[in-house]
Parts: C-alpha cells; structure tokens; sequence
C-alpha cells in the first residue's frame, strides 16, 4: 500500500502536469474573441511582465497583436483596449459611463473602501448634503481663509528655520509643495496634524498613485495599497489623539460617526459602542486636497 508520502507527491504531480497542459495545450482564445497573450508561466501567465513593466509589456503587445487583445493573469483573462497613443489602457475612453463608476472603482482601488462601505448611499447623501453649508457657503469659506491664514505665518517660519541659517541649495518646487502640504492640512485638520518626513513622502506616493491606481488592475496595486495601509494606520493614531477640525472635516466626521452608530443599532439595539471606519474618513477628507 502507498504511504502518505507517496500519495502526497504523486498528487502534486499530477496538479502540477494538469496546470502545465491547461496552460500550454488547452488554454486558447475563441473563434470571435481577441488574441490571447498566456505569458511564459501557468497560472501566473502575464503577471510578472505587467509587474516588471505595465506600460513597455502593452505597447509590445499591441505592436504585435493590434489594439485589442486579452491578457491571462493569475487565472483571469483581462481584455486590453490599447490607447491609440502609447498603449495604456482605455477601456473608460471608449463607453459611456457616469463619475459614479470611476468614484466607485477608485474609492476601492485607492482608499480601500469596501462594497458595503461604497454602496452605503445614505452616508454618501448625507456627505452632499453638507457640502454647500460647510465648503461652499461664503462662511464657510471665509472661515477656511481665516484658518489658512493663521496657519500660513507659523508654518512658514517652521519650514524657513527648518532649511537653517547657512547657504543651502533646496528644490523649490519640493519645498513649495511641503508648505502647500503643511498649510493645508494644518488648516483642514488642525496643527496637531503630524509635520515629519515619512506622512510627507508616503502622501505625496499617494497623491502620484492616482493615475497607476486608476489604469492598472487591482491585482498589481499591492505596493499602492500598502502606502494607503500605512497612511490609514497614521490617520488612526492621529484621530485618537484628537485635533482642532475645520468646519468641512468635522462635518463628514460627524456624518460618518452618525451613520455608524445607526447600523450599529440596527445590529445590536443595546450596543452603545461606536466605531469609526477610517478607510471611509481618510477618502472623505483627504480627497479634499485633490
């Protein structure tokens, strides 16, 4: 009788010569579908290449099967529409659709919202509903002016004696856009926001992320979703340690606090206990800044 052992590595491989010949002899494209691309590997096909370079692996692609094709990712088959120009993906280019998909599909992509959390309309009804009177209202702005002007004198010393008294050559636009990053979020969230180098950097790669987050597919955004990971943990310590918030983020705070204590109700009448999601806060406020 076969051991363990046996049937253990006469199973793998048998997984792995079943992979292999899906991959190689029965993986193909239909009668009326694009080319195919499988990559060199089975069942990761392309993912490496995409990884290595997302942008050269279109254009070689396209240069060789025209611009519509399909690509094969870790068992998914992924339709390419390649943009006329340099081969970047423009499947939003070529239909019809509403901002509601895109903000949909970036609330996922980039803050981490969850679909629960991306079709809770009654949050997001209520996030419209106070954007005349807490951002668009002459008070509203005037008070957000008064706030940005307080901040401007203090964070500019911080920033001047940050350089030192001796010559130094600095980057201007760096050092320009470090002050816009300290005066507004001094003046959204308050001046006990965190000023250090590591918020700094990890924003600004979530602010350049955009675009990647927005033509890649989820599933070679790891390294993107990490830094919104970390900026959420941050935004975490941050709001347990209390702020002095602008008019605007307090409101959404405020609805956001409000509609998770109403599910938390509905869940558990006796629960008193709230929880504030912090995927949905950070998206909230810190798409402000765009």
């Amino acid at each position: 009788m076969a051991s363990f052992q046996e049937l253990l590595l006469s199973f793998i491989c048998l997984a792995l010569s079943s992979i292999i010949i899906h991959h190689f002899f029965l993986l193909r494209n239909g009668p009326n579908e694009p080319p195919l691309v499988k990559g060199p590997l089975p069942f990761l096909g392309c993912a490496i290449s995409l990884q290595r370079n997302f942008q050269s692996f279109l254009l070689q692609n396209r240069a060789k099967w025209g611009d519509i094709f399909c690509i094969y990712v870790a068992g998914q088959r992924i339709h390419i529409i390649a943009d006329p120009v340099d081969g970047i993906p423009a499947l939003f280019r070529n239909r019809n659709f509403g901002f509601g998909d895109f903000s949909a599909s970036m609330r996922k992509k980039q803050f981490l919202n969850t679909v629960e959390e991306i079709h809770d309309t009654s949050m997001t009804n209520g996030l419209y509903a106070n954007v005349i009177s807490s951002l668009l209202s002459l008070e509203a702005v005037n008070v957000l002016v008064n706030r940005l002007l307080a901040h401007s004198e203090p964070t500019l010393k911080r920033l001047v004696e940050s350089v030192g008294n001796e010559w130094k050559e600095v980057d201007l636009i760096d050092w320009c856009c470090r002050f816009v990053f300290e005066l507004s979020n001094t003046a959204l969230m308050g001046p006990s926001f965190p000023k250090d180098d590591e918020l700094y950097r990890d924003l600004m790669k979530f602010d350049n992320n955009l675009v990647t987050v927005w033509k890649n597919p989820e599933i070679f955004l790891w390294k993107e979703q990490a830094i919104t990971r970390k900026l959420i943990q941050r935004m975490k310590t941050f709001y347990a340690n209390g702020m002095d918030l602008s008019e605007i983020v307090r409101v959404r705070v405020e609805v956001q606090f409000m509609e998770d204590s109403a599910n938390l109700v509905k869940r558990s009448p006796k629960s008193t206990d709230t929880t504030l999601t912090f995927q949905k806060i950070f998206s909230h406020s810190h798409g402000l800044h765009w």
